[in-house]
């Protein structure tokens, strides 16, 4: 049997595969001890009404779902997701997330609801840092401002937007940094005189025109960052990438396994021998319903034969764990391999979140890596 869920290793592997924890986990410990942890919905329904509420140093954990709503983030007031970007999104037109000086916005996917034009972020002139988050389907993905901008713009996937991915004004001084800017008019685009801009270890790539009146930075790319599957807006990377182990190689960009930075929202984890995902087709569903699952399952070695145990069970809204599955498995060297599940739910499941989670590793206590998703069933 592996590690049941709630083992120190497993939750600290968990929660390693959310964009939520991936650079930050040591930054929620710090503020919570001296800050507050203010959760959406539980405490406030709106991520703003959270944010209004919130003082210097104080978090915002932002549960699964989608959130209509702009978003004006506040001086020293760190915004997250509990999920990651695959999980909380937020829709709006106009300057969705408009920034503040000290603050941080972190694992979000930011769409335009297709009510007006959308600036993905807009225009702020400030010291927002932005990371780990997916911005796509906008006039402007992120829009920094002229003079006085200083965005820390790293490790987001910026996408489908109309004019650019990323636009910045004179003598803007962003840093733009480990980036996978794709599939937009524009990928990086500077107007007027003046140019101060910090940017390297980008992947800009299939735009129309990938730098627009930008030089290029030093250690940019230009190639398929090989995605798991963007048709269900699952943009981790697939082995082999391009992307990984190309980001800034400074060590404070590290990924949590301790390897270089992976260019992109997500990292791939190279803590253990093979690595799992889990995509779901939906996360909502109907008692009665089906839930659908793609899991993938890789060996990025090119010469080791891999067997193991795949365990997969459910958590309840009560908290307790339900058993799904657990089948051994098999991988050749350098395999990815695809499964498709479906699931009935049960016409008596409790309606609420559940948590779906899959381990993977050998019997009784090596764990090689697990992956995790919400869902809710609802009536």
């Amino acid at each position: 049997m592996l590690l049941p869920r709630g083992g120190a290793t497993a939750e600290g592997r968990r929660n390693m595969k959310w964009a939520v924890a991936i650079a930050c986990a040591a930054l929620i410990l710090a503020q919570a001890a001296s800050g507050t942890i203010i959760r959406v919905p539980e405490d406030y329904s709106t991520i703003q009404a959270g944010i209004n509420a919130a003082s210097f140093g104080d978090t915002v954990l932002v549960g699964p779902g989608l959130y209509e709503e702009t978003i004006t983030l506040a001086y020293g007031v760190y915004v997250t997701s509990e999920y990651g970007p695959a999980y909380t999104e937020i829709t709006a037109h106009g300057h969705i997330i408009t920034g503040a000086d000290s603050s941080v916005f972190e694992g979000f996917r930011v769409t335009n609801d297709g009510l007006g034009t959308s600036w993905g972020y807009g225009w702020s002139e400030s010291t927002t840092i932005i990371r780990r988050n997916v911005f796509i389907g906008h006039y402007v993905g992120l829009h920094c401002g002229q003079t006085g901008s200083a965005e820390t713009i790293v490790n987001n996937v910026i996408t489908d937007n109309a004019h650019s991915g990323i636009t910045f004004g004179w003598d803007a001084a962003p840093i733009i940094e480990n980036n996978i800017v794709y599939d937009n008019n524009a990928g990086l685009h500077h107007y007027g005189t003046g140019y101060a801009p910090t940017i390297d270890y980008n992947d800009v790539w299939n735009n129309v025109t990938n730098y627009s009146n930008v030089t290029p930075g030093p250690n940019d790319i230009s190639a398929d960052p090989n995605f798991l599957n963007t048709a269900k807006r699952d943009w981790r990377l697939l082995w082999p990438s391009p992307c990984i182990d190309a980001g800034n190689p400074a060590t404070h960009y590290n990924d949590p396994d301790g390897t270089r930075n992976d260019i992109g929202a997500y990292y791939f984890h190279q803590g253990g021998p093979a690595a799992i995902y889990l995509t779901p087709d939906t996360t909502t569903v109907a008692r009665g319903g089906s839930l659908g699952v793609t899991y993938t399952a890789i060996n990025p070695s090119p010469t080791q034969p891999l067997s193991f145990y795949a365990k997969t069970e459910a958590t309840l809204p009560n908290g307790n764990p339900f058993p799904v599955f657990l089948k051994q498995a098999g991988l050749g060297p350098g395999e990815t391999k695809q499964v498709y599940i479906t699931h009935t739910v049960p016409m008596a499941a409790p309606l609420g979140l559940y948590l779906y989670t899959t381990y993977i590793g050998v019997p009784p206590n090596t764990l090689w890596d697990t992956d995790v998703f919400p869902f809710s069933v609802e009536p």
